[in-house]
């Protein structure tokens, strides 16, 4: 998310340099920060995402980097397009932050039937291709709405992943690829 009457800025943004002359926004304790943080892009955090949206809007930050499938569910809410449109606070359509990530699913430590019951369960879903329909199903239309393709894609490192992490697994544009070992390094 920008200023509407930056996007002229933003649209000379190609690479991972340009972007470090522009502040982001972050919610305090997020992962993304220190994601965000890692990769040297300069970066404030505040406590609440209302107060970020108010940061923004005034000025003393220049973007609010959210995922495709947080801010198009955000501006669902009437209540929230609102107040964004009145703050002058829009989509930026020209580029997406690209960093691998995982959901993690978490058990008792003594459930360990439970444990390998759920990952076989996933790798079968992830390698019949049923995951990935169910993540169409609830995020598709998100996705499409970002149009990821027509987008300069700026890639990041994210230094939380643990290196066990089977991003073989992990999602693209693309759908399920093994790709994503690429950006682990």
């Amino acid at each position: 998310m920008i200023r509407k009457e930056s996007q002229p800025l933003f649209a000379k943004i190609n690479t991972l340099a340009d972007l470090k002359k522009m502040m982001a926004g972050q919610g305090r304790g997020w992962p993304d920060a220190e994601i965000l943080q890692a990769n040297g892009l300069p970066l404030y955090t505040s406590a609440t995402s209302p107060q970020l949206q108010k940061m923004l809007s005034a000025g003393r930050i220049d973007y609010l980097p959210l995922s495709i499938l947080e801010v198009w569910p955000e501006l669902q809410d009437p209540q929230e397009q609102q107040e964004r449109l009145a703050g002058g606070i829009v989509v930026e359509p020209h580029l997406i932050l690209h960093y691998p990530t995982a959901f993690y699913f978490f058990v008792q430590k003594e459930n360990q039937l439970l444990a390998a019951t759920l990952e076989a369960g996933l790798r079968q879903a992830w390698q019949d291709g049923s995951a990935d329909k169910l993540f169409q199903r609830f995020y598709g239309s998100y996705i499409e709405r970002a149009k990821i393709a027509e987008r300069t894609k700026i890639a990041l490192r994210n230094p939380l992943l643990p290196a066990e992490t089977p991003l073989e697994f992990l999602w693209t544009a693309n759908g399920v690829s093994s790709v994503n070992a690429a950006a682990k390094k």
